[in-house]
């Protein structure tokens, strides 16, 4: 009974707005010092909802400079199966625009391309399609403070990449290859969501460089030049005037468990 009311209340009264989620800052886990990081414990709410209220359109604002791989796909996979599930609900269209401001960059653009199309400014930073783990190396400095490392585990490789031990090439080699598990992982997302729209090798297109907004799309990474504004404006209209930019948004991490 419910799902049938709010399918009619949905067609009778949807498509009067554009639902809007604004993805700002780090992606990680949520965390008490990083409070407005990004990741799907957070935002899930705010994106249903968007989709929930049966829009014109969902828009993603994205600022980040990237973060979790896994907290992005999370997003990216969630944001495609609600609007798989409202468009059948409501027997509708509900496209996801992605809207870059000062960047979408690694986690950032995998993010992006949760949308259908990617608007971008001429200065925006787009792309790093690329993977990356660093640490630091005390060992040298122990040594000269006379301090000595005791470590035991059980399970050989259970103290990898210690950074107060000398590197091990056999941990370095384990770790490039899960890097290069999940940077398959990225470029996987990226084809399939970019399609034949990609326009250049993979070689150039997945180093980890990244171009501000013209050059992107050349490379068929961003669709065209806009704001959320003047995008949505000309595009989402009801009764011949722009349809009004509804913010949905994230749960405060107060009320996170």
């Amino acid at each position: 009974m419910l799902s049938r009311i709010q399918r009619a209340l949905g067609k009778r009264f949807g498509k009067r707005q554009v639902s809007v989620v604004r993805l700002s800052g780090i992606i990680m886990d949520q965390q008490p010092q990083r409070q407005n990081s990004i990741n799907l414990q957070r935002f899930d709410r705010a994106i249903k909802s968007a989709f929930a209220s049966n829009p014109s359109a969902v828009a993603l604002q994205i600022q980040s400079p990237g973060g979790s791989a896994a907290q992005s796909a999370m997003i990216v996979d969630r944001v495609r199966s609600l609007k798989s599930r409202y468009e059948s609900f409501y027997d509708t269209e509900i496209p996801v625009i992605s809207f870059v401001e000062d960047m979408a960059l690694s986690g950032g653009y995998f993010l992006a391309c949760a949308g259908d199309k990617i608007v971008c400014s001429r200065s925006s930073l787009v792309g790093s399609i690329g993977v990356i783990y660093s640490g630091f190396g005390f060992e040298e400095g122990m040594e000269k403070l006379g301090i000595k490392r005791r470590v035991h585990t059980a399970g050989k490789n259970k103290s990898q990449l210690d950074m107060f031990s000398p590197e091990d090439e056999g941990d370095v080699k384990r770790v490039k290859a899960i890097l290069g598990d999940i940077h398959e992982h990225f470029i996987d997302v990226v084809k399939t969501r970019r399609g034949r729209k990609l326009n250049a090798s993979d070689e150039d297109l997945f180093n980890g460089e990244f171009w501000a907004g013209d050059r992107a799309i050349e490379l068929g990474l961003a669709d065209e030049i806009g704001d959320i504004y003047s995008y949505c404006d000309a595009r989402f209209k009801f009764r011949g005037e722009p349809c009004p930019l509804v913010p949905y948004r994230p749960r405060a991490a107060m009320f996170l468990s």
